[in-house]
């Protein structure tokens, strides 16, 4: 039978990068040194006293510049009006780049989150002066809608059209674009932005007032001054932590009385924040990213006559593509909210899917009212649900059909799962990759011809295993005893038995199966450890430091995860920490 050229979706990993297969020695042994300060995957932190953490200045993400102006839209106008608003300028904000996700420096094959993209350029400068141009005009487009945010007054003619009517507008809008009251000086300002005649307020000159405020940089930035926040720059910064917009009118109040400042008032606006339904678009960015959830390949993208093949009877469509993307974050937010731990997260036996074709892709019935339902013993544990599983498939390739890919789960498991350093090949690595025959030869046989031989064999023996555990699983992420080969032409050329069973050297122990490997995994705490690297890189924005100014915090959130206490309680930690509250810029000390 015809040999098929070597799968082009490993050939195109190891070409880019993304696969090791030229390091020497172990990933995880004590004397293995990367080259770098990478720390690699660990257990347990060590706390470091007296380091300060180095802070750069930060720009509302693209999520947060959009959140924000919806929630300065909701404080004057009923939902259908700020709906038909952003609708209006929505062309203008759409033109905002999107968010860059830059490399970590310290990690290989890791990134740090959206949110800390601290870009600048001329189009993002320009698109925030459309955007703040688009709203303004829709804001003052009519009578209603400029009394609905600047009172009566402004739309008068009689005498209550004057100086304190402006000054009242600048005050109340000052204070919400800037997250805080304005100064005396920035008041002048302002009121001289309004182009007024005389003391008369304007259609135009409101125009232009509007434009400047969300166009100036205490609205686009995150503005802070060195040393200990006030209580306003606190406020925000707890407020687009957990909700990624600007403080509610409760947050402001607690600023404004100082309350927000004391030790019982900070930790009662953590718990009202986080318990908040606004909690759940910034915990499902971290999880997003965390897991890389924005790279699945939805199942419904698949296409050929394997692919039809494998597919069968089940729906493959878009619905089932969200259901996928949905499980893992509404499983963490429930738990969040019912006290659950990071145990409970990891080791679920549970999915609250209501999604009949994800329940079917599983084998089980979905959950009728949204409450959690228990998944079959194959499921348990987060590294066994399908969108775990199917962005490291290829559902399109150029070969016979659908194939799992084997080393790209191992690298997952490695990178976001432990936090564990991959340093990239050398060069040539794939120049003497094997043709492999997809037609006679299992997916972790096929792994294993290629990457047995040379320089590859050392560090694959460790990326490799994961990936094999989960083999039980096929391209699709349904469960299965044997893999199905198949010709270009979706014919059924065989099937060979899956073969699940490895040595987990991270762990020092066998494994059979997701499951298996998702429990000792779990035992080692490292993926605890790397949770903790991965929640204080998202909330700091910036990339951790655990060998210095983050490695106190880390500790104590690594092991409150460890002694099983509240999600919610280990996600309000880092706000809770005093450090959250002081900023040093520029690395002063």
């Amino acid at each position: 039978m015809r040999a098929q050229p070597a799968w082009s979706g490993l050939v195109a990993a190891l070409a880019g990068g993304t696969l090791l297969a030229g390091c020497q020695g172990s990933l995880t042994e004590p004397e293995f040194q990367p080259p770098g300060p990478a720390l690699g995957a660990v257990a347990d932190f060590e706390c470091v006293e007296g380091s300060a953490p180095t802070e750069t200045l930060r720009r509302l993400s693209r999520v947060q510049h959009r959140n924000t102006i919806e929630s300065l839209l909701a404080r004057f106008y009923a939902p259908d009006e700020v709906g038909a608003i952003l609708a209006a300028a929505g062309p203008a904000l759409d033109t905002r780049p999107t968010d860059l996700f830059a490399d970590h420096p310290d990690e290989a094959g890791q990134r740090l989150f959206a949110r800390s993209d601290q870009a600048f350029s001329e189009a993002l400068v320009r698109a925030d002066l459309r955007s703040a141009e688009a709203v303004a005009a829709e804001m003052t487009s009519s009578a209603p809608r400029i009394a609905a945010w600047a009172g009566d007054c402004a739309v008068d003619a009689d005498a209550s059209n004057d100086a304190a009517c402006l000054d009242a507008i600048v005050d109340e809008v000052g204070r919400l674009t800037h997250r805080r009251p304005l100064t005396d000086a920035e008041r002048a300002f302002f009121r001289r932005e309004a182009y007024i005649d005389g003391d008369v307020v304007v259609t135009e000159g409101l125009a232009e007032l509007l434009t400047v405020f969300l166009a100036q940089p205490a609205f686009v930035l995150h503005l802070e001054g060195d040393g200990e926040l006030t209580a306003y720059e606190a406020a925000s910064r707890l407020s687009y932590h957990f909700w990624n917009t600007m403080p509610d009118e409760p947050l402001f109040a607690a600023a404004a009385d100082g309350s927000l400042l004391t030790e019982q008032g900070w930790g009662a606006q953590v718990d009202r924040l986080l318990q908040d339904p606004r909690a759940e678009g910034a915990l499902r960015e971290l999880l997003d990213e965390w897991f890389k959830l924005d790279r699945t390949r939805g199942l419904s993208s698949g296409s050929g006559p394997a692919y039809e093949a494998l597919r069968g009877d089940l729906v493959y469509d878009s619905a089932l593509d969200r259901a996928v993307d949905e499980e893992i974050a509404d499983l963490f937010l429930y738990l969040v909210r019912n006290g659950g731990t990071f145990r409970d997260f990891f080791l679920s036996d549970l999915t609250l899917t209501q999604s009949p074709e994800l329940a079917a892709l599983y084998g089980m019935e979905p959950s009728p009212d949204g409450q959690p339902v228990t998944v079959p013993p194959e499921r348990v544990g987060v590294l066994t649900r399908a969108a775990m599983l199917l962005s490291r498939s290829d559902l399109t390739p150029p070969g016979p059909g659908p194939r799992t890919h084997p080393i790209l789960r191992g690298v997952f498991i490695t990178r976001q799962i432990l936090c564990d350093f991959i340093a990239p090949p050398p060069a040539g690595a794939v120049d003497a990759i094997e043709a492999v025959d997809q037609t006679t030869t299992s997916s972790r046989e096929g792994t294993e011809l290629i990457t047995s031989g040379g320089t590859c064999r050392g560090c694959h023996e460790q990326l490799n295993a994961p990936g094999f555990a989960l083999e039980e699983f096929d391209s699709l992420g349904r469960y299965r005893a044997e893999e199905r080969l198949f010709d270009p032409d979706g014919v059924e050329t065989g099937s060979v038995s899956v073969d699940t069973q490895v040595y987990l050297s991270t762990v020092r122990a066998d494994v059979s199966g997701g499951v298996e490997l998702g429990e000792r995994l779990y035992e080692s705490e490292m993926p605890s450890a790397c949770f903790a690297r991965h929640y204080v890189r998202f909330a700091l924005g910036r990339p951790e430091e655990p060998l210095g100014a983050d490695s106190c915090l880390l500790r104590d959130i690594d092991e409150a995860i460890d002694a099983d206490r509240p999600l919610g309680e280990v996600l309000g930690m880092v706000v809770l920490n005093p450090g959250f509250r002081v900023r040093v810029s520029g690395g002063a000390n």
